[in-house]
């Protein structure tokens, strides 16, 4: 991917995320099988927001195992304290499971990545169950194939 391409892909996620959330402490989660993928990805974006005159920060949720009802209750305490900051600003957090029903509500924002990556055996079949059994990609706002890291796209999940 070009630094042209690059930077218009993140700007058009920039813009979709103002057109969506533009005040307030807004949350965006980035969800996707790969930590590596999903930290790369939200640190693009919030350099992105930055360069747009945003006020944005990010964290990184622990590598949890799969369990549909997982305790969420240290993340929870992280996104309410941004909250109760004052200003505008958002909180990219990229991790995995994170459109799970126990946590997608908080999120004003939800970004599912994808891709043809290479998991370990175990990190396949939790990924599979989340799949399966949670439905991340219907409940993404965005959807993004890092197949290639250096060359992100947009996916439209469109069913019509």
């Amino acid at each position: 991917m070009t630094e042209t391409q690059s930077t218009a892909l993140f700007d058009a996620l920039v813009a979709d995320i103002t057109t969506r959330a533009a005040s307030g402490r807004i949350l965006i989660a980035i969800d996707g099988p790969d930590p590596e993928a999903t930290g790369r990805f939200a640190d693009h974006a919030a350099a992105a927001l930055r360069d747009a005159g945003r006020t944005a920060e990010r964290a990184s949720a622990p590598g949890e195992v799969y369990r549909h009802d997982a305790d969420w209750s240290g993340l929870r305490a992280t996104l309410s304290a941004f909250r109760t900051e004052d200003g505008d600003g958002y909180l990219l957090v990229d991790g995995r499971f994170l459109l799970s029903p126990g946590i997608r509500g908080a999120w004003h924002i939800k970004i599912w990545l994808e891709g043809d990556l290479e998991l370990s055996p175990e990190a396949y079949a939790e990924q599979l169950k989340y799949v399966r059994d949670e439905g991340p990609r219907a409940h993404a706002d965005a959807i993004y194939d890092v197949t290639d890291p250096a060359l992100p796209r947009r996916v439209w999940g469109d069913s019509c």
